[in-house]
């Protein structure tokens, strides 16, 4: 096996065929040291047929997870598959001819992750001033927006749209996935000096930003010390505001962003509901209200951010901050 290679942040253990396989998918930097390492095996026979699927669990246009007689399945319409069996997991398959079998990839490895005790959560997570700012929401809310916006001002950053998160000595440790930021038309607008530094295809809706070399030497490799939760919700004000948040709704809110949790070849829905509430246990929380700072103001905005932050109460709860 060669040295351990990442993909999407997630280290890889790679045969040297499969490792010439995936050379144009994988990181540019391969620096994550306290993740844990999923076997890949990437098979040259490109007419080998997948196994047949007994059930399937979710299907959406980008691919589907099913179950075998011997683990668990992802596929596209490339006819690009991985199988996902064994303790420790072990990942095998074909690949396809796009960026498709990357993202499917990336599914198979969040999938191995699983069952290994490390869980995704839709959140981007900054560092600034040594604590760890999860920007928590749906799809929109601007929590690319933001995290571009705090990474433009000085801070690391772990992934702009989601991280995986494990125990850790009693702790919740934070790890990377995904190796790109994605921003609007409307974001990038305000960021013009990254505009260097993004592409789009024709069938995409957003740019995609290279952050290892918009801001080199700023990606961290996991994170385990001060959190803060904050949940984005779009204000239209004209000032962003900090509001407070019980510890109950936090859980509630974490919860809506972890949708593995309704799959039900998921291997352990109680433990991934334990980390949850303890994720939000030991972070500081609140309700972030975005306004239109984000984008008129981006480096004024972050300072306003920084400043009220500083203010939150004790972890698992929060005050309401004024606007």
């Amino acid at each position: 096996m060669n040295p351990p290679a990442t993909l999407h942040g997630v280290r890889l253990s790679l045969d040297s065929a499969s490792a010439g396989a995936l050379a144009p998918w994988l990181d540019p930097i391969s620096d994550v040291a306290s993740g844990p390492i999923v076997e890949v095996e990437v098979l040259t026979d490109g007419t080998q047929r997948a196994p047949t699927v007994l059930e399937l669990f979710l299907e959406e246009p980008g691919g589907w997870l099913g179950r075998t007689s011997s683990g668990l399945l992802v596929g596209n319409h490339e006819h690009a598959w991985f199988t996902i069996e064994g303790s420790p997991p072990k990942i095998r398959g074909i690949l396809g001819f796009s960026e498709a079998t990357r993202e499917l990839l990336l599914g198979a490895l969040i999938v191995a992750l699983r069952s290994m005790g490390v869980y995704g959560i839709h959140a981007a997570a900054v560092c600034f001033e040594e604590q760890m700012l999860l920007l928590v929401g749906n799809s929109g809310t601007g929590k690319s927006t933001t995290a571009t916006a705090l990474v433009c001002a000085g801070a690391r950053y772990l992934g702009d749209d989601g991280c995986l998160i494990r125990e850790r000595s009693g702790d919740v440790e934070l790890l990377p996935i995904g190796s790109s930021f994605r921003l609007t038309n409307h974001s990038l607008a305000s960021f013009s000096a990254l505009s260097a530094h993004t592409s789009k295809l024709a069938s995409e809706q957003k740019w995609k930003l290279d952050v290892f070399a918009a801001f080199p030497e700023r990606r961290l490799s996991h994170w385990l010390g001060r959190k803060t939760l904050l949940f984005l919700e779009r204000s239209g004000a004209d000032s962003s505001c900090l509001q407070p948040l019980s510890q109950a709704e936090a859980v509630g809110l974490v919860i809506a962003q972890s949708n593995a949790l309704s799959l039900r070849c998921h291997p352990n829905p109680r433990g991934h509901l334990d980390l949850l509430a303890r994720l939000v246990t030991v972070s500081r929380i609140a309700r972030l209200q975005l306004g239109t700072d984000f984008l008129t103001d981006p480096l004024g905005a972050v300072d306003r951010l920084v400043f009220l932050a500083r203010s939150l109460g004790q972890p698992g709860g929060s005050r309401s901050e004024a606007s």
